[in-house]
Order: C-alpha cells, then structure tokens, then sequence
C-alpha cells in the first residue's frame, strides 16, 4: 500500500453508506462537516457506496490529499451500513481487510446429491429438537425479561426528559410566559368592544374623558451644588496685527463641561478671554476686538469631557459595571443622565478612537507569533438575526515575548472561517489557538495547538466519577507542564533546547499512548483521544519555535475579562454598541499589557484625538499608542 501505517495518527471507518461519486474535497467535507473529524490530521479515512463491492480512502501527507480506490473483484465487503457513525480501527484490522478477511465471499451452488440429502434431515431434526428445549427452559425467564425491559424503558424515558430539561436551561428561551389552551380571547369576538352590555340603567348623558397628563419625561441636568469652576481661554498672541498691546476687556461663555477626577466632580464653565487694541481704535476710530479660541469639545453641544467620558468608560470595561447600574452613581453625584446619553458618548468616542484601534490591528498583522480565542455574544438589533441568535467577539494577542504588547478585540456576526480569514488578513506567521474547525480556513499561516485545551479533555474524563484519579496521559500532560513551567525564564532559543532535550520524549510516550489506546470513541476518553490526535501536528510545533507557549491561555485570559463584563452587560443593543465594545476593549487591555493606567490611558487618547482634524496622519496616530513614552507619560501604573 502507498501509505506507511505507523505514520498514520489514526485509521477510521465511515460506517453508513457514502456518495462514491465525490472527490476529494466531498468526502472532505463528509469527515469535518458530519463527522467532527480534522481531514488534515494524518489519519485514514475509508468510505463504502451502496454496492459493496468497492470503497475509497482518504488520507492527507502534508502536501496534499491521496484518494485510493478499490473495487473488489469476486464478493462483498462486510461494512456497516445501517447507521451513520465513525468507527476507529487497528492498523492489523486494516490489514485484514484489504488482504480479503473482511469479504464475504460468493459461493456456487451445486446440485445437492441424496446422500447430502438425507444427512442435512438429519442435522436440522437435531437443531429443531434442541431449539424446542431451549424454547421450554426459557419459558420462565420470559416474564423477568419482559419486566426488565419495561422497567429500563422507563428509565430511558426518564434520562430523556432530564436531558431535554438541562438543555432547555443552557440553550432555550428563558421567558416563562404561559398560555391556557382553555382561555378565550377578548379578541376573537369584536362585541366585545364595540357592543356595551344593555342593562337598562346606563345614563344617556354623554361622558366627557378629561384628557390624560402627559408623562413626565426624566429630564437631563446638572445639580445645583455641583461645584463651579472657571476656565478662562487666553489668546496666544498679545498684541495685534500691527504690533500693538492688546488690552484685555471681558470674557465670553462657550460652554459648561462635567470634568472628572477619581473622587471629585464639577462643573467646568470656559470661558473665552477678548480682548482690544486701545491703539488701533484711536488711531481709526473703530474698535479692533481679538477673541480667543476655546479647545473643541469632545462632542458638539455636550456636557461631555474626556475625563468624564474615560470615567464611564473605565467603570464598564475595567469594572464591568453597566451603563445602566451607573446611572444612579451619576445622579447620586449630581448629573442627572439618561442610558441612552450615556451609550452615545460610548459609541461616539469608539468611532473618535477607531484610528489607533485599525492601527493596532495593523501592528500584530506583522507581528511573527499571535495567539486567538473566540466567545459567543448576544446582539438584539442585528439586521437578519433574532435577537435570541448568536454572534461573537474574537480575540487576538501579541505572544508574552512580544516587545510590543497588543491585545485586539473583533466584533462578528458569525463563528465561521470566512470571518477569521477577514480578521488574520495580512498575517503570515505562526497563531496558536485551539483545534476549533474555523481555523481550519487559514491555509496561509502555519497553526500551532493549545496543550491546556487537551489536558481539560482529559482532566475531564479522569473526575468523570467525582474523584480524580490521574489517568496515564494525564500524568504525562501534568509532567510537560511542570517542565515548562521551570524554563519561564528562558530566552527562546535556549527554551527551544531544552524543550528538544527533555520535553520531547514526554510528547513522544504520550502519543504512543493514544496509538495504542483500544477504546470507544463516544467515552469522554474517547473524545479526549481523539481530539489530541486531530491537531498532532500543530501541538507539536512547540518544539519547533522557543517563542511559543505550551497553551495560548493568554489568549484565555484576554477572553475571561470581556466574558466577566459580558456577565453584567448582558448583551448589545445593536451591531455598533457591539463594534464599540471591541474597540474599547481593545484599548483598554492593551493599555494594561503596556503597564498603563487604563483611565488616565483613555482620557489622555480622547484629549489627543479631539484635536486632530478629521483624518489624522500615521505620524499623530502612531504618537498615541501605548508604548510611546513622550504620550503615556503620565499614565503609567503602579499595577499593571
């Protein structure tokens, strides 16, 4: 055969019957899309049609796809083919059945002679005889069997209805609305509005309705003893075109703002300083008055600043304290404000930031080493959806040898490989991520796996019975991350050594192990086994870049916070508050990667960006990001 079965990472059998009719990438397809299974993983897969006398196997050797096709000359294969399910083989199991153990062979059928005749009586007198005994000494364990059979239907009858119940819990809609079958609807007969029941004692007067108040609308303000304080904007220049002194006459009101800082809040009126050259009017007669130009606001026409907004801000994303629960915060300080005042200023400031966002994208995309995660995430007003449906928000992050700290939210609509190939466009290293199909659509990068994602598997099977009990692979799984854990410290090439040295042999009996594991593939053992065996290859690239670590939990990391705001938002609103999401929590992790105080970070970024024209230059922007010491100056953190 062309394939050297000890290579092979595992043998598997399509049970069921397969359109022999599909190529390649069809019976592809059929592996990941029905069956779960990772085509690229090095195993063997074999598929049977409806005539069973021919079967293909598909097998993938690094370079490309071998497709083998066999039809079978005189007799039949003996292939399962009643249900639809995946079956794993032995190598020797393999063997047998292309060497023709496994055909059922056709016979021909010669004229009997009577001599074969009478023996054959003879020998189904004797089976009849010792089925009628049989039938007797069964008699009475009939009713038992049928007693047992009744009991354990009810039993599975049972399992059933608590399965369906735990699922409705995690998955189904939680609303516990009820409707009686047996209640009638006013609706369904229209007397009931417009025909009043006659009682003979109703007024002929006709009733004048008093008109309803209107409902009082929570109005937006400021509080009347909220501290005041002055802000006078003062001209650059101190004199005139001409070379005059200008002598200053009286101010001008632009607007009050609500400035921030941790522990105090006031109102900030600015004013702008205006001035008159004493010179120029006596020289000409006219009055010659020069005004000063106030900073722009952060919003027009807003009470809004970049410290009350990087406030909000840090109370949602690094609190993860909703907008709504801090309503009452505000009013209880004196700035009384609705939700939906507050979600503008959120979604305002993200597209106001939104450069410096792109532009970290930009910098992982030439990043060599990246680490992905991806989380479900609840959006109402998403065009095409239900609100009950799901999207997602995916991470990635620089790697922790990275001299450069990026951690880049993305907001999606979907969890399929069409999006991650839009969100690692212009990336072609190496990202370490889990062994999620998705992936699978990033043909240009090289995929290296997550050790911490096999042993959960794993550590999952060993406490199935409430207990642990550290199983073979799991020890091995335990003694490669005590391993890694003592070379920490290390630069990448002398971690890439010591991994070829020690850690090595240990992958090596694990994966003997899996080999030789006779076991069924639904047991959690099972699933653990195999999902290990789907991503051999890209677990094993630890051990050809020191860069990499043993698990992207970083990558988890960056994932739990946004799942712990996730747990008290809820949800977005709409695709943009969900865009914004991302955004901001791009900024702010990236911000406390970089040792940075997340909200002196943003009130020094909105500040910055509020004054640069619509359209900033690469220069200007790359002056905002986190690692520029000259703009972050005043940001840094004791508490990174």
């Amino acid at each position: 055969m062309l394939i050297d079965l000890r290579k092979l990472s595992g043998i598997y059998l399509i049970c069921g019957k397969t359109d022999l009719r599909r190529g390649i990438d069809g019976l592809a397809g059929v592996v990941s899309d029905q069956y779960e299974l990772n085509p690229y993983s090095r195993a063997l897969f074999l598929f049977c049609g409806t005539r069973k006398d021919r079967f293909k196997a598909l097998y993938w050797d690094g370079d490309g796809f071998l497709l083998l096709y066999k039809r079978i000359e005189n007799g039949r294969l003996q292939w399962p083919t009643t249900q639809k399910e995946v079956r794993r083989l032995h190598p020797k199991q393999l063997q047998r059945l292309l060497s023709g153990w496994g055909l059922e062979s056709t016979i021909k059928h010669n004229r009997p002679s009577k001599k074969h005749l009478v023996s054959t009586v003879q020998t189904v007198s004797l089976v009849v005889s010792s089925l009628q005994r049989q039938r007797n000494e069964g008699s009475a364990m009939t009713q038992t069997t049928e007693d047992l059979l009744a009991q354990a239907l009810k039993e599975i009858q049972l399992l059933k209805e608590q399965v369906a119940f735990l699922n409705r819990k995690l998955y189904g809609v939680r609303s516990e609305k009820m409707t009686d079958p047996n209640q009638l609807s006013l609706l369904e007969d229209p007397s009931v509005f417009t025909e009043p029941e006659q009682t003979g004692r109703q007024s002929e007067e006709e009733v004048v309705a008093s008109p309803r108040k209107p409902k009082r609308k929570r109005s937006e303000g400021i509080a009347a003893d909220l501290p005041v304080e002055e802000t006078l904007i003062t001209r650059e220049a101190s004199v005139c075109e001409h070379g005059h002194q200008l002598v200053a006459v009286g101010k001008h009101f632009v607007r009050t703002e609500i400035e921030h800082v941790p522990g105090r809040l006031y109102q900030n009126q600015i004013f702008e300083q205006t001035y008159k050259c004493v010179a120029c009017e006596e020289a000409d007669g006219d009055s010659h008055l020069y005004q000063a130009e106030a900073p722009r606001a952060l919003f027009p026409h807003s009470m809004a600043t970049p410290s009350l907004v990087a406030e909000v801000l840090h109370q949602k994303y690094t609190m993860a304290s909703p907008l709504f629960r801090q309503l009452h915060e505000w009013a209880r300080a004196g700035v009384l404000i609705s939700e939906t005042t507050l979600a503008n200023w959120v979604i305002g400031a993200a597209r106001l930031v939104q450069p410096v966002y792109d532009l970290l994208g930009r910098v992982l995309s030439v990043q060599p080493f990246l680490q992905g995660d991806e989380t479900p995430f609840q959006v109402l007003r998403e065009p095409g959806k239900t609100a009950q449906s799901k999207s997602y928000i995916w991470v990635k992050r620089s790697i922790k040898m990275a001299p450069q700290q990026v951690v880049f939210y993305a907001y999606g609509d979907t969890r399929s490989g069409k999006f991650a190939k839009s969100l690692y466009t212009n990336f072609s290293g190496v990202l370490q991520c889990d062994g999620y199909a998705g992936y699978n659509a990033l043909t240009e990068i090289d995929r290296a796996g997550c050790w911490a994602h096999v042993r959960r598997k794993f550590f999952d099977d060993a406490k199935k019975s409430g207990t642990l009990h550290e199983t073979v692979p799991l020890k091995l799984l335990n003694q490669m991350f005590a391993l890694e854990k003592s070379w920490t410290s290390l630069d990448a090439k002398a971690r890439r050594q010591q991994r070829d040295a020690h850690l090595r042999p240990v992958i090596d009996e694990f994966w003997s192990w899996c080999d030789a594991a006779d076991i069924p593939l639904k047991s959690t053992l099972g699933k653990a086994v195999t999902y290990a065996q789907n991503q051999r290859r890209s677990l094993n690239r630890v051990l050809e870049y020191g860069e990499l670590e043993l698990s992207n939990n970083a990558a988890e990391r960056a994932m739990k916070t946004f799942v712990i705001g996730r747990k008290n938002w809820l949800f977005a609103t709409s695709p943009a508050g969900a865009d914004a999401n991302a955004i901001w929590m791009t900024l702010i992790e990236t911000a406390k990667a970089n040792g940075l105080d997340p909200r002196a970070y943003i009130r020094l970024l909105l500040e910055q960006l509020s004054q640069l024209p619509e359209f900033p230059t690469e220069e200007q922007l790359e002056a905002c990001l986190p690692w520029n010491q000259t703009f972050t100056g005043t940001a840094q953190s004791t508490v990174a």
